[in-house]
Formats: C-alpha cells, structure tokens, sequence
C-alpha cells in the first residue's frame, strides 16, 4: 500500500511559548523517535523526518533531523530564556514550562504515545499535561467548536493519511488556517510562512514533475526547519495474500 500514512505530534504555533522555533525544536530533540518505534511498532515502522515518505517521487533525504538528544534540547530553551527550576522543570518570569499534550481517547497507539512523549519531554524539563477528547471533539468542525479547527490546544498526537499525490497545501498554506471566513481550513498547526507559500503556489501550479519535486523539496526543508509538527513514522502496511488466486 503506497498511500503516505504518518503519526505525527502537531504544535500550536500560534501559542507561546511554542510561537517560538526554538521551543519547537526542543520538542524534536527532546523526543526519540526511534525509540517510539521500537516500543509501539516492534521496529517495523520508519522513523519520520518530514511529511513524504521515502517512497515518494517528491521524497527530499536532505533535511534538518533532530535525533534524540537532550542536551541540545536543554540547551535551545536556556537559549530561549527558559532555565531549570528546583524541581527540574524549566522556568522563565517564575513560570513553568507547563504545556498540554492532546489526543482522542479512543486510539491505543496515540494514547502510548501521548504517555511515552509525556515522558520524553519531562526529562527536558517540559511540564506536558496530558488532555483527552473524544474524537468527535477534538476533530470536530469549526461551527462545532472542535478543539483542533478552534485552535484549543498545545500539542496533540494525531495521524494523517494522503492521497497518492505529495499535495500538501492544505496542511501548510497560510490561507488555510481554519477561521470563521474558511471554517473548513485543516492548517490545524496555525503555521503562516511567505516561504511555504510560495512553494505550494509552485508545486500546485505545475504538471511539471521535476518543477514540483523542486517546490516539494523546499516544502519538507521548510517543516523540518520550522517544524510545525514532529512528523514520528510512516507505518509499514502488512498485505496478506492468499496463494490459492
């Protein structure tokens, strides 16, 4: 099956702290991916650096990766001004680092995640506080409140499956941040750059397959860069055939 699947953790860019890239970032380092891997898929999944799976004609190896490392992590939210605090959260102004950590109640894997991640970004020093919902909830439309289109959380573990073709806009293009004028937006992460824009004009003004392979490129470099969502694997689909047709 080569239709792209990942798991992904999505960050409300439009909150502080995590308005901030290199609070972004932090995340990533804090999180190991590889060790979600291997506890929730037995190994079977490939690690995520960016939204194309290495099956992709528009696959671009070459972005910035964030392999598990704390000391880095620690080291981008002192840059930030956030520093340790007695009980090894980190604080800044006297506040901690508390942010919240969604996901919809009903998924199994989300919810060991949600636990694992929890973990990982406390020996950072990141206070997360877990937050379930209801799947009619969290991904709700934006008459009815959903707390993703209304943009009512930090962090949620979620998933997403794509069409065959790399066509990302939706998720990426400013103009589709959900708002009362475009309530069916599904830039749930509020991520608005000139940059990404103009790529996704490219990649979807083209037939053209090695002028949107360029635009694609710039696109995965760009949410690697950015990293407006911590994209974790792409799971491996396991096909049973019978031999007897």
């Amino acid at each position: 099956n080569n239709q792209p699947q990942t798991l992904q953790m999505l960050v409300n860019t439009s909150r502080p702290p995590l308005d901030d890239v290199r609070i972004r970032r932090a995340l990533a380092y804090a999180i190991d991916k590889q060790a979600l891997v291997d506890k929730n898929t037995g190994g079977s999944a490939a690690v995520a650096w960016a939204d194309q799976p290495p099956f992709s004609w528009a696959y671009e190896p070459d972005v910035t990766k964030y392999p598990a490392d704390l000391t880095k992590a620690k080291e981008l939210l002192a840059e930030a001004g956030w520093t340790p605090g007695p009980d090894g959260t980190v604080r800044k102004s006297g506040q901690p680092l508390s942010i919240q950590l969604a996901y919809n109640v009903e998924n199994a894997t989300r919810r060991l995640v949600a636990v694992q991640i929890q973990a990982m970004l406390k020996q950072a020093g990141i206070d997360a506080q877990i937050k379930t919902y209801p799947a009619n909830v969290l991904f709700a439309t934006y008459g009815q409140g959903g707390i993703m289109t209304t943009g009512k959380f930090d962090l949620a573990v979620t998933g997403w499956i794509a069409g065959y073709d790399p066509d990302d806009h939706s998720l990426f293009q400013s103009d589709q941040v959900p708002r009362p004028e475009h309530p069916d937006g599904v830039n749930y992460t509020r991520y608005r750059n000139p940059e990404m824009d103009a790529a996704q004009k490219i990649a979807l003004g083209s037939y053209d397959e090695p002028t949107r392979k360029k635009a694609y490129s710039t696109i995965q470099k760009l949410l690697a860069r950015d990293v407006p969502e911590d994209f974790i694997w792409f799971p491996r689909q396991a096909q049973p055939i019978s031999v007897d047709f």
